[in-house]
């Protein structure tokens, strides 16, 4: 899947403040507004907003934008401005409108892909929730918003699969070579003893 950019200007330093960030955690959002798409969130953060808020990433059924580096904090995740959440974590906001498990599991890709960059641990995996009390991501957490049984428990053990990919034909050319190289080296088994014998 393709990730839009559409970073927040520098000049916006109540949405962009300039400090540099090592993410240590992923932290999931949703909206909260049951209308928006990700292009109106990413929209607004980036040209309207008069919030001292935003995140690094937004989902929703369609696409995927990215309007802050991975490398700076973004004030997404109201534990202060030297909160451990803001400091040290990727925000990532899930949109409420369309098509929800679509949206999720492009959350979930994301997910992945930021664990596997930046070798986070699906235990450093949290909601919003757990840096500030919001209820948030309420869609995957709270039961007047979550639909179709897609909940944490769901977002949790979709980022702890293991994805197998399949061998190319380069990489089984290789093993074999591998494989038979090592066969080489190898003494035959006893069984042939009387055939080698006579042979």
């Amino acid at each position: 899947m393709q990730i839009k950019q559409q970073l927040i200007p520098k000049s916006r330093k109540q949405q962009r403040p300039g400090i540099a960030m090592t993410p240590l955690f992923l932290t999931i959002h949703s909206t909260g507004n049951p209308k928006s798409t990700a292009q109106n969130e990413a929209d607004y953060v980036c040209r309207n907003s008069t919030r001292q808020a935003s995140f690094h990433f937004v989902c929703d059924e369609n696409q995927i934008i990215q309007v802050m580096p991975t490398n700076e904090v973004a004030w997404h995740a109201g534990d202060g401005g030297n909160g451990t959440g803001n400091r040290k974590s990727v925000g990532i906001e899930i949109c409420e409108s369309g098509d929800r498990k679509t949206a999720v599991n492009n959350a979930i890709w994301l997910t992945k892909k930021l664990m596997k960059e930046f070798s986070i641990q699906p235990g450093n995996v949290f909601q919003h929730h757990h840096w500030s009390g919001k209820n948030c991501p309420r869609i995957l957490r709270d039961n007047a918003y979550i639909k179709d049984k897609i909940d944490w428990k769901y977002f949790t053990a979709k980022i702890r699969e293991t994805e197998e990919e399949e061998m190319t034909q380069e990489q089984f050319n290789k093993m074999m070579e591998t494989y038979l190289a090592e066969r080489a080296k190898q003494e035959p088994g006893s069984w042939s003893a009387d055939d080698r014998k006579w042979a």
